[in-house]
């Protein structure tokens, strides 16, 4: 993303520099961010433990709980499921989310900035509930199916609800059909109902 040893060579330290992220997480019970459950938690996490940092309030060791952020991706593989590819400038596009003037994609500020305006178009959608209890309970049903179609059947394959001839897959929210993923798939022409 353009960052280099040279672009963070006066920087601080990651414990010195996440203080305040720490703190922010402590004081909140559910956090929001894009690919963060497989991405930025995991790097976090391992930061936090490489550094032992700790809460203040409980003394113990810092952790972002993965199952306590909702994270639109989980739900965009859900929905847009004939998409080869689901990166945050692409979902802002398809559901007419802006960048601010003068940004782009992987600037930290930018990206927050739409992936709340994006979760706030996913849900007036219907593809989030409105509930952020059960947005999360949904985002690990979801999640945990993607895991497992995609331990099934690989990366080379997509999945279409309206293929009849394709083998279905049952699933939590509802049931999904295999179909070969190929450059040729018709583009997306928006959620799935």
């Amino acid at each position: 993303h353009g960052i280099t040893f040279e672009t963070v060579a006066n920087e601080l330290l990651f414990q010195a520099a996440a203080q305040p992220l720490v703190d922010a997480l402590e004081a909140c019970d559910v956090c929001c961010g894009y690919n963060a459950v497989a991405f930025d938690v995991e790097v976090l996490n391992g930061e936090f433990k490489t550094s032992k940092m700790t809460w203040k309030m409980s003394r113990k060791e810092t952790r972002i709980d993965p199952r306590r952020v909702l994270d639109p991706v989980i739900h965009l593989r859900w929905v847009c499921r004939n998409r080869p590819s689901r990166t945050l400038g692409e979902m802002c596009a398809e559901f007419d989310v802006a960048f601010p003037a003068g940004s782009a994609p992987h600037q930290a500020q930018a990206d927050a900035h739409v992936t709340g305006r994006l979760l706030y178009r996913l849900i007036e959608r219907g593809i989030i509930p409105d509930d952020v209890e059960v947005a999360l309970v949904v985002q690990e049903e979801r999640r945990l199916l993607l895991e497992s179609e995609q331990a099934e059947y690989g990366y080379s394959l997509y999945y279409d609800r309206a293929e009849p001839e394709a083998p279905t897959v049952t699933g939590a929210a509802s049931p999904a059909t295999v179909i070969p993923w190929t450059r040729s798939a018709p583009p997306h022409t928006g959620p799935s109902p």
